[in-house]
């Protein structure tokens, strides 16, 4: 049984479409404090709908690194502070304390710089 068909009309706003998600998909803007209010009334509306509490925190950062670095670093602490065990288990390891120390040190140095140089432009571009 057929449902739908598109119409000739329909047909002829599909590449209006495309350009239209495709330059969303694609965009670089920054996100607005409307733009912040729609989402957390999404994320609200979905755990809602799915009769789940709400989170009680929601997080918006700067840049995909930065989601990448802090969703890591909240999912080890999260993993640690539920596994009190794990932590006492790398204490006693000195190779896997250095390599624990060396990736902190190399993420949070590539956060740091990353951070820096978003604000050094920033703040070059607000002051030309």
């Amino acid at each position: 049984m057929k449902k739908y068909t598109l119409t000739e009309e329909h047909k002829s706003k599909i590449p209006d479409w495309n350009k239209r998600w495709i330059e969303n998909a694609m965009s670089c803007k920054k996100m607005e404090n409307e733009d912040r209010n729609k989402m957390i009334d999404a994320v609200n509306g979905m755990y809602d709908a799915a009769k789940l509490p709400r989170p009680k925190h929601i997080v918006f950062v700067p840049s995909p690194l930065v989601l990448a670095l802090a969703g890591s670093f909240a999912a080890a602490i999260w993993y640690c502070y539920h596994n009190p065990k794990f932590i006492g288990s790398i204490h006693g390891d000195e190779a896997t304390r250095e390599a624990t120390r060396s990736a902190t040190y190399a993420a949070t140095g590539a956060a740091t710089e990353a951070a820096t140089e978003a604000a050094t432009y920033a703040a070059t571009e607000a002051a030309t």
